[in-house]
């Protein structure tokens, strides 16, 4: 059934890698396989990069390199890093609480801000996804202008999550503005 709001855009797919406790041994292995058998292992079937765009939309999805792999874990990351060698696009997950959990930055200073770039880059992210705040969800803040203004410097894309209302939009293309402008 068509759809009226349909604005022929087909964007890509997100994996979330979870702790790895809570999955089999093997699950990025098993993620890797499943990928290749459907043919959008970018490691055995490479994108082209011209396909991404079509018409100006985005046309993502009708592509090969449809897929983003993500987690909040360092020990997921490291895993995926070891099966996919940094050859598929990896979003590296920003949080932070009070008390930090063994995965969130204890210490939302440059200085701790860095580590957990590094150790993106170290195993393989291409991105950073820090949490933005703001309703409905609240999540913490983790894109301020300096953090924002490291992960470029790293030369790591910054891919903020998650943008809820128009509010927030409008906060974050203020500072895009800012920026490039």
């Amino acid at each position: 059934e068509a759809d009226p709001m349909d604005t022929g855009n087909r964007p890509g797919v997100y994996i979330e890698f979870k702790e790895s406790w809570l999955n089999p041994k093997d699950m990025e292995v098993r993620v890797y396989n499943v990928l290749d058998e459907c043919g959008w292992n970018i490691v055995t079937k490479p994108a082209t990069q011209a396909d991404f765009y079509a018409s100006g939309r985005v046309n993502v999805g009708n592509t090969n390199g449809k897929v983003i792999l993500q987690t909040f874990s360092f020990d997921a990351l490291r895993r995926a890093y070891d099966v996919f060698k940094g050859q598929v696009p990896m979003c590296f997950l920003l949080w932070i609480s009070k008390p930090p959990y063994a995965t969130d930055i204890a210490y939302d200073t440059p200085t701790g801000y860095a580590d957990f770039i590094r150790y993106g880059q170290e195993y393989g992210a291409h991105i950073m996804g820090p949490a933005i705040s703001g309703a409905p969800n609240n999540y913490p803040e983790m894109n301020k202008p300096w953090q924002a203004y490291m992960i470029r410097k790293s030369g790591m894309m910054n891919h903020p999550y998650s943008f809820d209302s128009y509010a927030q939009i409008s906060k974050y293309m203020g500072y895009y503005n800012d920026y490039y402008n």
